[in-house]
């Protein structure tokens, strides 16, 4: 990734209909960066925001607590060993 004062995304998204009594819609899609066309496919709303923020980072942009907080419960409840419901004791976000 390049170094820039700003970055451009393409951001598509699509109504799935699943088989789960819990819920009658599943959010799919995928982002695009635009200059280096790394793409990832979505299963949830926000992995976009766990797409784009190493970007805004790379920018010298800061993230505010609310959003590292989504990153982390992201990288927690997608990992193989994600058992648990709820955040560990005193677990601090990234």
């Amino acid at each position: 990734m390049s170094v820039s004062e700003s970055q451009s995304f393409v951001v598509k998204i699509w109504r799935e209909e699943v088989r789960d009594p819990r819920r009658d819609v599943a959010w799919r899609g995928s982002v695009t960066h635009a200059g280096s066309k790394d793409r990832q496919y979505l299963e949830s709303l926000p992995q976009v925001v766990t797409f784009i923020a190493p970007y805004v980072e790379q920018m010298g942009g800061s993230l505010d607590y609310a959003t590292r907080l989504l990153l982390w419960w992201n990288r927690i409840s997608s990992s193989p060993d994600a058992s648990s419901p709820g955040p560990p004791e005193h677990a601090e976000p990234r």
